[in-house]
């Protein structure tokens, strides 16, 4: 692929489709570029604005999203203008408005991928954000306001990339694995399953249990102690979750990044497998974030698998655990407990520390036989664990969680729009 300074966005579509080949979109009409054809042998709809805004480019645009959503297919906007003619006053915005309703009424029903490499601003930049993945270069201008910062490295971009030819290999790469629309099932390839999990933190052991070069990182710019991905099992499109990165506790951002990826894996019927190792939510977390976070997990119908590979204490433990997964794994070391090591024998045995010749000895003492109490295998006693696992064992176990659960189902015996806060 071409340089990005050396590809218009004419040069787009040739370098997304399969062999360059694609039928165009109401050809000669509006600023806007639209075309379908194939992508790895997956069909989908692409297209990129490169100009003002205006009224025809709006109404292709919608053309464009009516056609695909008909169609089943997904959908790749490319983004960048630098706005529209302000002498059309408020129409102007109504043009916006027309592509944004679009946009949200297909949310869910058809995968949508937008990217950028230059001006994505004002309504623009909401349009591009409300797609299910935003994939920009780290030369784009994303702003709302042009008082504002660019919010490329914000949590609303998932994926940032050097130039238009890298956005567009990620975009292929996920065009194949994702299912062609919400009824579609997950594509399914040949893959060769990993030897061996580590038994490290999480990064880890999410990148162990991905299958050889499938894993796509999101939002890697926001929330350091979490980890959202893309990646296969048993050769199917799965989406990974995990808490605890570098030891670090979970914040407004981690749990506004996972509750997204969790409603996009939900939405698309693609199975979660969640990777813990945290003591839960740090003091400065919002609640608002984490309870919007609770009621993305709780309303997941996809399938759900956990993996405990070291601790799990307290809120993280009924959020993330009880009642929310299909299946839950824990390695024979990790500690499941309502109360941190620490924390606990302050309110359970604060009485033994005193007269202690050696306080921190005697805490740590203390803790450590806590710790022994609340093991993976005591609480695979009350129900809480569904299996205990090692290393070796874990991708297996798995996958094989992850096939037997395929014929799911939820039933809710109404319809509800749920009001959690967010």
């Amino acid at each position: 692929m071409p340089d990005i300074k050396k590809m218009t966005i004419k040069e787009i579509p040739d370098n997304l489709f399969d062999d360059g080949n694609y039928s165009e979109l109401f050809p000669g009409f509006g600023s806007v570029t639209a075309a379908y054809g194939y992508v790895k042998g997956s069909p989908a709809l692409l297209y990129a604005l490169d100009g003002v805004m205006d009224g025809s480019a709006s109404e292709k645009i919608c053309l464009a999203l009516d056609f695909a959503a008909k169609s089943g297919m997904p959908i790749v906007a490319v983004y960048s203008s630098n706005g529209a003619y302000i002498d059309d006053g408020a129409a102007v915005f109504n043009h916006y408005g027309k592509i944004l309703k679009k946009v949200s009424e297909n949310s869910g029903v058809i995968p949508q991928i937008a990217l950028t490499d230059g001006v994505c601003s004002g309504s623009l930049a909401v349009i591009a954000a409300s797609a299910d993945i935003f994939i920009a270069t780290k030369s784009a201008e994303i702003y709302t306001a042009q008082c504002n910062d660019s919010n490329v490295t914000s949590g609303a971009v998932a994926i940032l990339t050097e130039d238009m030819s890298e956005s567009l290999k990620i975009t292929a790469s996920l065009l194949e694995k994702l299912p062609l629309n919400n009824l579609s099932p997950l594509p399914e390839f040949e893959a060769e399953a990993p030897e061996n999990i580590p038994s490290g933190d999480t990064a880890a052991v999410i990148a162990g249990l991905a299958e050889k070069e499938s894993l796509v990182s999101l939002y890697e710019s926001s929330g350091k102690a979490s980890i959202t991905a893309f990646g296969t099992v048993n050769g199917a499109l799965c989406g990974f979750v995990g808490m605890g990165k570098d030891n670090a506790l979970l914040e407004c951002e981690d749990c506004s990044k996972i509750a997204k990826f969790v409603n996009i894996c939900d939405a698309y019927s693609i199975p979660l497998v969640t990777v813990i190792d945290t003591d839960g939510f740090s003091k400065s977390a919002c609640l608002k974030a984490a309870v919007k976070l609770s009621a993305a997990y709780s309303n997941a119908s996809t399938r759900k698998v956990t993996l405990i590979t070291g601790r799990v204490y307290g809120t993280a433990l009924s959020v993330f655990v009880s009642a929310n997964a299909d299946a839950v794994y824990a390695y024979e070391n990790a500690v499941i407990a309502p109360l941190s090591p620490l924390t606990a024998v302050e309110f359970l045995h604060h009485d033994k520390l005193k007269g202690a010749d050696d306080l921190t000895a005697k805490r740590n003492e203390l803790a450590a036989e806590y710790k022994s109490e609340m093991s993976a295998a005591n609480a695979s006693k009350s129900g809480i664990i569904t299996a205990l696992v090692t290393p070796e064992t874990a991708y297996k176990t798995i996958a094989s969680a992850l096939d037997i659960t395929l014929g799911k189902r939820v039933p809710h015996g109404f319809d509800r729009k749920h009001n959690a806060q967010g």
